[in-house]
């Protein structure tokens, strides 16, 4: 739990500095992107051709998480010191981790690959392959299929979160936009009537996955507005539904609910630390992966008059300070 914590802290600083430098890269519910056919920069893997296109696959019968992953952490606890885990012999080359995979393998394989490229490593090849290698024909990547030679079928639990973050970690190899494209346009497919996404198809939209979804699509050089839902609205427009006007009192300090509680979703938004940080990043068309900034002026909380995306962000960077200032 400390490791958690510990992590969910250092996002959230991560994005209170980030926001205080973003350029104004948000207008109107826009984030301002390369153009979608513009080359990435960033070299491809140079060995066993993981530019190719994902087999057309999947498939596992694997039940959903009991909670969603957040952009935040994982939920695999460390070894105790002085103990080695054994590695499951059923687990396939290339996966990153130990731990049973069923619930979080596309999840921390997205999370290992993004840390590398923090770290400027290039992520082994066996691991690019094993990510592409669990993607469905139909764009979505599941949390986890056994058996990628196998199509995917109304069994395979395909995650609007898993395929974000699967994105994300591609995006930042280069050669890989067929199959970033494929598994945004599923995401599209299934995007909520309110413009949002949740970590469960047919779920309500929640600030954590929204986010996610946003970064995909910046990473990805596609504005997040492009991508309108059946009733004309798009990521920003949810993730602003979630946002906690600034005022007094537990929850009314500038942060972003989670999701809408309460009957149809009318209880009073309270705010959530772990939804805020993710938010905040994806307001500013960030996605999990920023690069260092340096603290500028501190971030204050104003009005909620023709809220936009940035000074939603702004507003939750200043409840994230304030939530450091007290805790740490």
């Amino acid at each position: 739990m400390t490791t958690v914590r510990r992590s969910a802290a250092v996002l959230a600083a991560s994005a209170v500095l980030c926001v205080t430098l973003a350029q104004t890269a948000v207008a109107g519910g826009d984030v301002r992107a390369p153009s979608p056919n513009a080359p990435s920069s960033t070299p491809a893997p140079s060995t066993a051709n993981p530019s190719t296109p994902a087999p057309s696959s999947p498939s596992p019968s694997s039940p959903p998480a009991d909670t969603a992953p957040t952009t935040s952490s994982t939920s695999t606890p460390a070894t105790p010191a002085g103990l080695t885990a054994p590695r499951p012999a059923a687990l396939p080359p290339g996966l990153y981790g130990t731990a049973d995979p069923t619930r979080d393998g596309v999840w921390r394989q997205s999370l290992a690959m993004l840390g590398q490229y923090a770290a400027g490593q290039r992520p082994a090849n066996s691991a690019i392959l094993w990510l592409k290698g669990q993607q469905c024909a139909s764009g979505a990547f599941p949390t986890y299929r056994a058996d990628p030679t196998a199509p995917c079928d109304a069994d395979t639990v395909t995650d609007p979160n898993a395929t974000a973050a699967a994105v994300q970690a591609l995006s930042t190899l280069g050669g890989q936009r067929p199959v970033m494209l494929s598994a945004l346009n599923w995401l599209r497919s299934v995007q909520n009537p309110d413009g949002g996404w949740g970590h469960r198809l047919g779920g309500p939209s929640d600030a954590n996955s929204t986010s996610l979804v946003i970064g995909a699509l910046s990473a990805t050089g596609i504005r997040p507005s492009s991508f309108r839902s059946s009733e004309d609205h798009h990521a920003y427009d949810a993730l602003l539904g979630l946002a906690v006007p600034c005022g007094k009192g537990t929850g009314r300090t500038g942060g972003f609910a989670y999701q809408r509680g309460g009957p149809g979703g009318t209880a009073q938004l309270v705010a959530d630390n772990d939804a805020t940080a993710a938010a905040v990043l994806a307001g500013v068309g960030k996605r999990m992966v920023v690069a260092p900034v340096k603290a500028g002026p501190a971030p204050v909380c104003r009005g909620t008059s023709g809220l936009t995306p940035e000074r939603a962000a702004r507003n939750g960077a200043a409840y994230l300070a304030s939530a450091l200032a007290r805790t740490g």
